[in-house]
């Protein structure tokens, strides 16, 4: 099941859809990881690194191109808050595809290893964090109250002592139904209630008015509507479960016949990187973001040519690391990068270069840690599933 379009191995030729949607949420988990060490870290020191609307205004005044287009990477590569948008509209996409044949869905078992699967990564990368502050390795705190590289970002994190009955509370219940950002073992977990009630609420629209093989689809875009004007957030899974019933019902694409493959490839492609553009310097409302997100998502299904970037290797590995990465990042930068961050300009080194070794070493490590966490990762997809059919038995 999927969409298909040529290439060079024959006609029609079917792209893997699981591994393109890896590749969208491997690249926005990347992403979020930029946005946190360049954006949120080091441009406290690099103040070349904050492109804004007044730089964008000087350097259209000035016709600084370079300049203007290297903000427009720089800040779509970082945009974190368009990342995690694009992860509800895929998490809403992957969520309902397994299960919009009413014949063999098993909605409660869903619902139930939802939870475990979130819940067990989060709690050993917890516990990671919960050893780098009890041995003394956050340095969060220390940046935050460095003379003229203070972070107001870093200094709001593990101003606690740490605990295990404290981890253990935090993983299982905090994180999903308390958050609480002052006591959080992990700031980039916010996220997680909102994709576990986005999970509840796509398999309970599925179980209630998905209960035959005819599609709602005026209901549906009621519901995407409504929740856009109330809950953009949650909007975003119901954009994904849209896609994913006009996958399942135009098998070879919703213009096949009509429109040439060739028109609808470059027409997506050029959504995509419009949207890519406009974003970087519109970020006005989270409904904004959420446009933006369900029109990269979009365009990335109809574009077979971004399907392909989005189904290579490179994208392929980021896609699998991609929730540890997302897990891992901020202790990472808790504890490495503000170690660096406070050491390296005393062993002589200007701001620039020690900028250049934090991120890069940053990077490398996360990248690192992520795949080093690939067997819990495995171990929550297999055992998640386990443990809802045994409390449901």
């Amino acid at each position: 099941m999927g969409w298909y379009s040529r290439s060079n191995n024959g006609p029609d030729k079917p792209l893997g859809r699981v591994a393109y949607l890896d590749g969208i949420r491997g690249w926005a988990s990347f992403a979020v990881l930029l946005s946190h060490v360049l954006m949120c870290f080091l441009v406290l020191s690099t103040p070349s690194l904050q492109f804004n609307k007044a730089r964008l205004a000087e350097d259209l005044a000035t016709h600084n191109y370079l300049d203007i287009s290297a903000g427009i990477v720089l800040r779509f590569a970082s945009d974190r808050r368009l990342a995690v948008m694009v992860f509800f509209v895929l998490s809403g996409y992957v969520l309902s595809v397994g299960h919009l044949n009413p014949a063999k869905r098993k909605l409660a078992l869903a619902a139930i290893s939802r939870y475990f699967r979130l819940m067990i990564p989060i709690l050993a990368t917890s516990i990671i964090a919960y050893l780098l502050l009890k041995f003394g390795l956050m340095f969060n705190l220390q940046v935050a109250t460095a003379p003229e590289r203070s972070s107001g970002w870093l200094g709001t994190f593990y101003q606690f002592e740490a605990s295990i009955r404290d981890v253990v509370a935090f993983s299982f219940y905090d994180v999903f139904f308390r958050y609480d950002s002052r006591t959080s073992y992990n700031s980039s977990l916010w996220t997680m209630a909102v994709e576990l009630y986005g999970s509840f609420v796509i398999y309970a629209y599925l179980g209630i008015f998905r209960a035959t093989a005819k599609v709602p689809w005026r209901l549906s875009l009621l519901t995407t509507l409504s929740l856009f004007v109330l809950a953009p957030v949650f909007s975003c899974f119901f954009i994904g479960y849209i896609l994913a019933e006009v996958n399942q019902k135009y098998a070879s694409g919703p213009f096949s016949g009509r429109v040439s493959a060739r028109t609808v490839d470059a027409l997506s492609a050029a959504v995509f990187f419009l949207t890519a553009v406009v974003s970087t310097y519109w970020r006005a409302s989270g409904h904004h973001i959420c446009i933006f997100a369900a029109a990269l998502v979009a365009s990335v299904s109809f574009s077979g040519s971004l399907r392909r970037v989005f189904a290579g290797r490179v994208s392929q590995f980021l896609g699998r690391i991609s929730f540890p990465l997302y897990l891992i990042q901020i202790p990472i930068i808790c504890s490495w990068s503000s170690y660096l961050y406070l050491r390296l300009p005393e062993l002589g080194m200007d701001v620039a270069t020690s900028n250049l070794v934090n991120l890069f070493s940053t990077i490398l490590l996360a990248l690192v840690s992520a795949a080093l966490l690939l067997p819990i990762e495995r171990f929550s997809v297999a055992y998640a599933k386990k443990i809802g059919g045994f409390l449901l038995s």
